[in-house]
């Protein structure tokens, strides 16, 4: 971690320090953008020269734990990845969103760009104008859309937080940019990668507020965490939990590793659900109640299991990708990653 990475981690601490438990409220996110705007953290992926602070995904993985720590509102994954798209568009990277769906069809019909497929689904930021999606032709060649929210509806997800539904037929405001493959799953592995780190941030939360609540209650005349069921419980989390740092700190490292990125999105959606569910178990009702913290992390971690790869998405993906290595190639596709010509994530 350089300088600057350092200076906004602790930017991005020190914020979400301020607003206290403000910061999970979406009542808040308006001032809560505001502040983040002004700082810069969401211009961190942009280089320098355009005004950015040039982060490597390693880098601003940092962010994302400390978000995911915090269980904070506003879709930090989505404005990161979306501000060097709308610079390719001439837009405003304040006012942009993205969509982590990739199975839009483009075509032409006189002369003007026509989308087909499911709707066009994205989280929102205060402002937001246009999101963005990643789409291919018939002939398989990708492209970048930018789609106005316009004609939009909005709804919220299960964490409460806000987002833009548009069916594709309805768009208003397309422009297209054709890319090649690999920018377009750029893209797709650097939400995938944002998401994993905010997600082990949330489990790591989760995994504290479990051993404090076991260590303070007791029932049977002895506090919670000396029962040896209680212990094995958390002993999974804590697993699942160093698992998902290792498998993640490995892709961060080695960011074009299609099957290290796939793997981190994998492992965090399989540990994402046994520390929730877990939590849950722990806590007992108290933990279902909206006053209690624990389903502002656990509400999230569903919400960022299913977006930017699902885990039973990017494991099927694995095992395609292991099945074209070719055969007597399994051993070598799973040590250094060689692998065959693979689907597009």
């Amino acid at each position: 971690m350089n300088d600057v990475s350092r200076m906004l981690a602790q930017t991005a601490s020190r914020i979400l320090a301020q607003f206290g438990k403000r910061c999970r409220e979406q009542l808040q996110s308006a001032e809560l953008f505001a502040e983040v705007h002004k700082s810069g953290l969401n211009l961190a992926l942009l280089p320098e020269d355009a005004g950015g602070a040039g982060l490597t995904i390693e880098e601003a993985a940092e962010i994302l734990r400390i978000w995911g720590r915090h269980a904070a509102t506003l879709p930090m994954v989505e404005m990161l990845v979306a501000a060097p798209v709308a610079v390719m568009f001439g837009h405003n990277p304040a006012t942009s969103s993205i969509t982590a769906r990739s199975d839009i069809i483009l075509s032409k019909h006189k002369g003007q760009a026509c989308l087909s497929g499911r709707p066009i689904e994205a989280p929102l930021s205060p402002g937001c104008r246009q999101v963005y999606a990643r789409a291919t032709d018939l002939s398989g060649n990708c492209f970048i859309l930018s789609v106005s929210t316009a004609n939009s509806q909005t709804f919220a997800d299960l964490a409460g937080e806000p987002w833009v539904r548009l069916a594709p037929e309805d768009a208003l405001d397309v422009r297209a940019l054709s890319v090649g493959r690999a920018q377009s799953e750029k893209i797709a592995r650097s939400g995938a990668l944002l998401t994993a780190a905010a997600m082990t941030g949330a489990m790591g939360e989760i995994l504290e507020l479990a051993i404090d609540h076991v260590n303070t209650r007791s029932q049977f005349g002895r506090p919670l965490g000396r029962f040896q069921a209680i212990q094995h419980l958390l002993s999974d989390v804590a697993s699942e939990l160093a698992v998902t740092e290792a498998v993640l700190g490995q892709a961060l490292q080695n960011v074009h590793d299609r099957l290290g990125w796939l793997s981190a999105k994998a492992q965090a959606g399989r540990g994402a659900t046994i520390a929730a569910s877990t939590g849950h178990q722990l806590f007992g009702a108290i933990g279902f109640t909206a006053e209690h913290l624990l389903h502002c992390y656990t509400k999230r971690l569903w919400v960022w299991r299913d977006h930017w790869g699902r885990q039973d998405d990017c494991e099927r993906t694995i095992g395609e990708m292991a099945m074209r290595s070719g055969e007597g190639r399994l051993w070598s596709f799973l040590v250094d990653g060689s692998q065959g010509d693979v689907p597009h994530v």
